[in-house]
């Protein structure tokens, strides 16, 4: 099992944001400009993420689940989780402090990539 942490770091930015791009940009009507715009914004978003402190270990893990042939991320301490979906890129850092070294339960086994821009996508609401 590994952190969101350790996911970031292990994963190649560019095939997460390929995952990014295909499961959840490409159906929508941006233009190129816009897409770059939301690729930097995401990128310096791990870059903060990472830049992050490391934290004690918690009991509370972050979860990959399928509904519906949908992957989403799910936090088990719901109280606390609420407040990070759909933050802003730019407040992603103070956001996703309490949640950056939390363990990810990857059930379905999905590559690294794909469960970091599932987790990305759940934290800014993309």
């Amino acid at each position: 099992m590994k952190t969101l942490r350790e996911y970031l770091r292990t994963s190649n930015y560019k095939d997460t944001f390929n995952y990014i791009y295909k499961m959840y940009l490409k159906d929508k009507d941006y233009d190129e400009k816009m897409i770059t715009e939301i690729d930097l914004n995401v990128s310096r978003a791990v870059e903060d993420l990472l830049a992050l402190p490391p934290l004690a270990m918690s009991d509370h893990e972050l979860h990959i689940v399928e509904k519906d042939g949908i992957f989403t991320a799910h936090c088990d301490l719901q109280a606390e989780c609420q407040d990070i979906e759909g933050c802003p890129f730019n407040s992603i850092p103070s956001y996703g402090s309490s949640h950056i070294d939390l363990i990810v339960l990857n059930e379905p086994n999905l590559p690294d990539a794909q469960v970091c821009a599932i987790i990305l996508e759940y934290l800014t609401d993309l």
